[in-house]
């Protein structure tokens, strides 16, 4: 009963943590573009978040799962597009982020640098929390009508995680160069 409750509490700090930085980044965006305060951002951001799940259950939960797919891919694909033509050239930008190291992953000693390691631990982080205990991933397991739409569930999520983490550093790499520029 001991390990139960210390792995209850230790996920309820986690879920209290993760739904806190979600409640509060996107609040702040909408504070910043608006100009309304933080606090009501944050509360508006909780009510229409309840609001969109209570009334419209796990649907709601997929479309919005969805959407932010949507929204994701569009910045893989328009962050390179926006970088490229801002900087001049994609010689340019890949070359900036070059030289300042965006793309090293090993050191000059053929060891892990600190980005090596970075994106090692995170990797790590992010396979452990998806198929541990991650709840959005849990729940589209319980929700699968089969083992083989299990099996589809995590092989897909495998194949598409250390892709998406990839575009994601290379977009930054990319957003240094225009940044740097």
């Amino acid at each position: 009963p001991g390990f139960r409750q210390l792995g209850s509490w230790l996920f309820c700090a986690y879920e209290v943590g993760r739904i806190g930085v979600l409640l509060v980044v996107p609040s702040l965006l909408i504070a910043m573009i608006t100009g309304i305060p933080e606090l009501w951002c944050i509360l508006l951001t909780a009510v229409v978040t309840i609001g969109y799940t209570t009334f419209g259950g796990y649907e709601a939960v997929v479309w919005t799962d969805v959407f932010q797919g949507l929204v994701l891919m569009l910045a893989l694909i328009a962050t390179p597009l926006l970088v490229f033509t801002s900087v001049g050239s994609a010689a340019d930008a890949l070359g900036t982020a070059w030289e300042a190291g965006r793309f090293r992953l090993v050191g000059s000693s053929a060891s892990l640098g600190r980005e090596g390691w970075l994106v090692l631990l995170l990797s790590l982080a992010t396979s452990a929390n998806s198929y541990l205990w991650h709840q959005p991933t849990v729940q589209r397991i319980l929700s699968a009508r089969s083992d083989r739409d299990v099996r589809s569930t995590v092989v897909s999520a495998a194949i598409s995680s250390p892709t998406i983490l990839t575009l994601m550093f290379f977009g930054g790499a990319l957003l240094f160069s225009l940044y740097a520029s």
